[in-house]
């Protein structure tokens, strides 16, 4: 019993020790309008995009860091004009399929 306790403390003490340097530094990013802020574990890149919807055209921000094979971190964001809001939900929602499937 006591050697399974002194190798379990010993693999604690290991991984107390690596922890450190497994530990990431997290950057706060905020677009260009400073509209939000977000955290990502790396420097991300935003990509704007214009894509028609039923209101006109749009831009769609994404902002996204590769952090491995098929892993990201993303916050996406598309800002929509004011008469969106004075619109029937069911006809804002119609306008929106219609743009995002072309």
């Amino acid at each position: 019993m006591r050697l399974i306790s002194s190798t379990a403390v010993a693999v604690l003490v290991c991984l107390g020790l690596a922890a450190p340097s497994v530990a990431q530094q997290w950057i706060e990013y905020r677009p260009a309008d400073r509209s939000y802020r977000v955290e990502f574990p790396g420097q991300p890149i935003e990509k704007v995009k214009d894509i028609k919807s039923g209101y006109g055209p749009v831009q769609n921000h994404n902002t996204q860091l590769d952090v491995g094979p098929g892993l990201a971190y993303l916050v996406s964001y598309t800002d929509y004009p004011q008469v969106m809001l004075s619109t029937p939900v069911e006809t804002t929602l119609d306008q929106l399929r219609t743009g995002a499937v072309g």
